[in-house]
């Protein structure tokens, strides 16, 4: 079995039909080509597994494998009811002279999780760094004293193509990570983006929802948008846009603190409402623009509050306040 590569090794030439057959994958941090590459199977023998042959790809360097190859866990688990699990992978060393690919296993621990990050290149555990050496994961082996074959086998290949990547179990989320990555695993679409504090968090993309909210209280025009999302636990946040103008009725005044104006009984609608009442600060126009407070309440309704003195909510008043919260 030979493994050949080209693309981001120094010295090593890519020819014009290799590169045009590899520039789109690049474009992702790592995957295979085919549906059977480079997939890991229990071998004959103890403590061996076959890697398919295939191609995969990893931060700009390609590598082919011609036939199947095979790496051996010497260190098996010992004791009653010993687990461990360890990573398959292809590793990449830019390491000169050319750089080189080969199929290794990297061990790890008792839980179901790809083993932690090198402290530096070389140094023990899963090697995590671009362009001096990286562990591509191809899958998650469970070995269980006792036993000389695996007792699970984790597929953690990646596939990419024309916008979006497709694996088979949610770890791969842990490793292709990078904000803005979207991934299908099994029937739910992932997409990584900015949550709370501006933290990389899974949202289900199936579960991003958004409507128009308005009260039956035709004194005021509604330009309130609420935008629901469901994150990888479950936990549901609203983004809401809020405008409003006062188009009739009579007018009236919102006070400054403490006190609080409501205005808007029952707008935010059940199922989008906040936790707790959210405090924001918003914006109004009328003769001139000045600050305010909203106050969005777990019941739907909104509030208002003067920073000072009193603003008038007279005809043609806008409201305007961007927020963010957690909702049940």
């Amino acid at each position: 079995m030979a493994i050949s590569s080209y693309g981001g090794f120094d010295g090593v030439p890519i020819t014009e039909p290799q590169f045009g057959v590899s520039v789109s994958d690049w474009a992702t941090q790592m995957g295979v080509v085919g549906a059977g590459d480079w997939k890991v199977t229990a071998g004959a023998n103890p403590g061996q597994l076959n890697i398919a042959a295939g191609t995969g790809w990893g931060f700009g360097v390609t590598a082919v494998s011609d036939a199947i190859a095979s790496v051996t866990q010497a260190a098996l688990p010992a004791g009653a009811g010993a687990v461990r699990w360890d990573l398959v992978a292809m590793r990449r060393d830019w390491q000169p002279p050319g750089g080189t690919c080969t199929f290794v296993i990297v061990q790890g621990s008792t839980d179901k999780q790809l083993p932690a990050s090198a402290a530096a290149p070389g140094s023990s555990g899963r090697q995590t760094f671009p362009g001096v050496v990286y562990d591509q994961p191809l899958a998650l082996v469970q070995w269980t004293a006792g036993y000389t074959s695996p007792t699970a086998i984790v597929d953690l290949r990646v596939w990419a193509g024309n916008g979006g990547l497709v694996a088979k179990d949610d770890l791969v989320r842990t490793f292709m990570n990078r904000i803005g990555t979207t991934i299908n695993i099994g029937s739910t679409t992932w997409v990584c983006r900015l949550g709370d504090n501006d933290t990389p968090t899974w949202f289900q993309l199936g579960l991003i929802e958004r409507i128009n909210a308005s009260t039956v209280d035709s004194t005021w025009a509604y330009n309130v948008t609420l935008t629901r999302y469901t994150d990888a636990a479950g936990t549901k946040s609203v983004t809401c846009g809020f405008l409003v103008a006062r188009i009739g009725g009579g007018g009236f005044n919102v006070d400054a603190q403490p006190k609080w104006t409501p205005l808007l009984a029952g707008l935010i609608p059940a199922g989008w409402r906040p936790n707790d009442s959210i405090t924001c600060v918003g914006s109004y126009e009328f003769n001139g623009f000045g600050a305010l407070l909203l106050r969005f309440k777990s019941d739907g309704g909104v509030d208002a509050s003067a920073l000072s003195g009193s603003v008038s909510m007279a005809k043609p008043t806008r409201l305007q306040a961007s927020a963010h919260w957690t909702c049940a």
